[in-house]
């Protein structure tokens, strides 16, 4: 009974392990709730438009400026390029612009 608990118990933590290196190794996917019926594709089947179905945190990055999070609105439309690069959509809150 002790060696089937050892074996069971090495077998759970290399699962287990496994399990965790699986999951941080794989890459990360977008996810965006459209409105039924909304949804607009490019002929490549990369999504062209929708109406969001829920507020929707986007994430923009650039080299220059680095990265912001902006929250787009529900209800409203969202854009990406035919490269599945965001594009935009109608923020959730108004933001101040700074120049300089």
């Amino acid at each position: 009974m002790k060696f089937s608990s050892k074996v069971l118990a090495v077998l759970t933590s290399t699962f287990g392990l496994f399990s965790i290196n699986f999951a941080v190794s794989l890459p990360a996917q977008a996810s965006v709730t459209c409105e039924s019926g909304t949804i607009l594709n490019y002929p490549n089947g990369s999504l062209e438009t929708c109406v969001l179905g829920q507020d929707t945190t986007v994430q923009v990055s650039s080299p220059s400026t680095g990265s912001s999070n902006f929250e787009c609105k529900a209800q409203q439309s969202i854009s990406f390029d035919e490269k599945a690069q965001f594009q935009s959509c109608q923020l959730s809150q108004e933001i101040p612009l700074r120049t300089g």
